[in-house]
């Protein structure tokens, strides 16, 4: 499994989603890492990476996607 990371600076929000969330979407748009309206995506990573990486972007506000619990 596969799993993305979004980070929203601004609201000082990170999420970690299963790449078949339905808010992640398999990130086939917007591209991984690529910037949208409000973040950006990162990944993919395995779930452990995942965590790791949202764990060192400087937001305050982190969880799992409630939608998707990875």
């Amino acid at each position: 499994m596969k799993y993305y990371v979004y980070e929203n600076p601004r609201l000082g929000r990170g999420r970690v989603h299963r790449a078949d969330c339905g808010f992640c979407q398999n990130k086939e748009a917007p591209l991984p890492a690529s910037p949208n309206r409000n973040g950006t995506w990162h990944g993919p990573f395995n779930r452990c990476d995942a965590f790791a990486k949202i764990a060192v972007l400087g937001v305050t506000d982190i969880k799992a996607c409630s939608a998707c619990d990875p």
